[in-house]
Order: structure tokens, then C-alpha cells, then sequence
């Protein structure tokens, strides 16, 4: 896409760079190794994808909403025609969503651009449920062309408190893969007052002053995001399997400013074995005012909500161990 390269191994997102200069047009697929690795190669291939399409300026969005109640009580305003989270309001304050209408996602690492989409909205929850066509895999039509058969899956959003949690359900069992990109659960604006960005991958960590940061030509992955203003603080945690690419981040041009945004990772659903992947299929976002009670908001107290709010809860030792064979000695094993 333009000078932007994805890569895929075994229909997985696992990398994605910008090469400049990169010429336009069809050209030749390769493969560089390093470090002496070296893989076997059944099957390599690449396609060149358009840019992602936004609503035009007349086109209407239709606003509904969910709320929860009690303590950090939290309005949340979505698209009512595609699950998109437009803002939230906590305690006088607002935070973005995705803030440029897409209203595009990927099924299989294929872009679907024409689904339909319906939603049933009530109280704290709201679902929606998108049908469509996919390439089926495996099977080829006359000339080899694809066959398409048909998808459906709900994406329901569930408001508590201050957390708002998205959950991948009652996928067909021809879905692999689902992306939603660039589709964020929360943004800052340039001209949002002290807006900064946080993000650790376990490896190292990243500080960014939005307000002067220019816009890139590509995504970047991390594990741990946290995006702030002056007023108000949101972070983004998810099931995505990508170790250390968990969460995404972007800093876009939107006319005279420029938008950062986190959303999660391309969810993985079913493995090479056609297996459901466990509690790959969720994505929780946490908004946050002054958490740490030092009369000031910035990305600390986004990260105190990422830890108490929307922790990663890890498989223990004893999951693991009592969930295969093991080898004790030659003479005996234990279950």
C-alpha cells in the first residue's frame, strides 16, 4: 500500500514497514534471510491493497450509546452503522474514539469493504453483528479464480464503570483472522492541551510529545500504550496472540492537525489446525481522570488504570502443567 509493506506468515500479520521509494505497480515477491535462518517456502505470494476508504463529509452518522452506572459512571458514543466508538464522557470530560469514518475490515487478511451491518443497542451493551463474503480457503473456481462463501460474527461492546470491553462472538467457522484497522478505541488530537503518548513493547519504551509530532507513514506495535491530554487519560489492552505487537498506535494527518490513536492487534481466532484460539477474541479499554490524586492528568494515571483496570490475567504454572503429559524420569510419568 503506497510505500507501506505487511508481511504474513501463514495468514498472521507479523511485520509491517515503510520502504522508501518504493515504486508503484506490480513487481516481484522475495525472501531475505539473517543470521543464517533460514525456512521452507510452500507458498509465497502478495497483493497490492488500496488505501482505506472514509466516509464522505455528507455522509451521516447515526449516534447511539451505552452507559454504565454508580461509581466512575461512563457514556459511550458509538456509530450506530459500524461498531466504532466515536467518544467517551467521564466526569465532565471527553475522550476520542476513532475520529475519521472507516468503516472497512479484514476477514482472513482480506479487506471487506461491503458488509453488512446491523446493531441492537440497550443500556450498558451494544452488539452488532456483520455478515459478508470471504475468499474461501482452499478452494478455487474455474480459471482458478476464488470462490467466495459467506461470514457472520457479532462484535459486542459492554460498558462497567469506567471500562469498556469488546468481545469477538459467534464467529463462523471460516473466519481465521479479524482485523479492524486503523479503527481506534481512543485518540488524542495535536491540539488537544498536554497530548502525549506512553507505549513499553517489554523492550524498550517511547515517549511522545503529540502536540508537535508529525504524522507517519505507517503503524507501530508495542504491549503497553497509554495516550493522554491535559484533562483526561485512555488505554488500551487485548487478547491479541502477537507477543510485544499487542496493541497498535498511528500518528495520521487529519486536515490542519494530526491524530494518534491505539487499537489492538489483528485478533486470531483459529489456529493452523482450524482450533479455536482460547481468549484470543477480546479487547478492553480503560478511561481515566486524576487516578493518582496529584491534581494533574498525564499518562500515569493512564498506566495506574491499565494495571488496576484491564490487567493481563496470565495462565499460571499450574494451568500449564496440568494441562499436558509429563515426562518425570524413564520409568514413570504423571498427569
Amino acid at each position: 500500500m503506497d510505500d507501506t509493506v505487511t508481511v504474513w506468515v501463514d495468514g498472521a500479520e507479523i511485520a509491517q514497514l515503510t520502504v522508501p521509494g518504493l515504486p508503484g505497480g506490480s513487481g516481484k515477491p522475495g525472501v531475505r534471510y539473517n543470521q543464517n535462518a533460514g525456512a521452507s517456502l510452500y507458498s509465497l505470494s502478495y497483493r497490492t491493497a488500496n488505501n482505506l476508504q472514509s466516509l464522505a463529509e455528507d455522509d451521516i452518522v447515526t449516534e447511539t450509546s451505552i452507559a454504565s452506572t454508580g461509581d466512575n459512571a461512563m457514556k459511550v458514543i458509538l456509530d450506530k452503522d459500524f461498531p466504532r466508538v466515536l467518544r467517551y464522557e467521564l466526569g465532565g470530560e471527553t475522550m476520542q474514539g476513532q475520529q475519521i469514518g472507516y468503516r472497512e475490515l479484514e476477514i482472513n487478511n482480506t479487506r471487506v469493504t461491503d458488509a453488512k451491518v446491523t446493531s441492537n443497542v440497550e443500556g450498558n451493551k451494544a452488539v452488532y453483528t456483520i455478515t459478508g463474503t470471504v475468499d474461501a480457503t482452499g478452494k478455487a473456481g474455474e480459471n482458478n479464480a476464488p470462490v467466495k462463501e459467506l461470514f457472520s460474527m457479532n462484535v459486542e461492546f459492554t460498558v462497567t464503570g469506567n471500562v469498556v470491553e469488546l468481545q469477538l462472538t459467534n464467529l463462523s467457522e471460516n473466519i481465521h483472522t479479524v482485523n479492524f484497522p486503523n479503527q481506534s478505541l481512543v485518540s488524542v488530537s495535536s491540539k488537544d492541551e498536554g497530548a502525549f503518548l506512553a507505549e513499553n513493547n517489554f523492550n524498550q519504551d517511547g515517549k511522545y510529545d503529540l502536540t508537535t509530532r508529525e504524522a507517519q507513514a505507517s503503524h507501530q506495535y508495542t504491549s503497553l500504550a497509554v495516550l493522554n491530554t491535559s484533562k483526561i487519560a485512555g488505554t488500551v489492552n487485548s487478547g491479541s496472540y502477537k507477543s510485544r505487537s499487542e496493541i497498535v498506535f498511528h500518528t495520521m494527518d487529519n486536515g490542519d492537525e494530526t491524530i494518534t490513536g491505539l487499537w489492538p492487534n489483528e485478533f486470531i481466532v483459529r489456529g493452523l489446525d482450524n482450533d479455536v484460539i482460547k481468549d484470543g477474541n477480546w479487547a478492553k479499554v480503560s478511561i481515566t481522570l486524576d487516578r493518582n490524586k496529584d491534581d494533574k492528568v498525564d499518562y500515569q494515571d493512564g498506566a495506574i488504570a491499565l494495571r488496576d483496570d484491564i490487567p493481563t490475567e496470565y495462565y499460571t504454572n499450574r494451568d500449564i502443567t496440568n494441562s499436558f503429559t509429563s515426562i518425570a524420569v524413564n520409568e514413570a510419568s504423571g498427569v
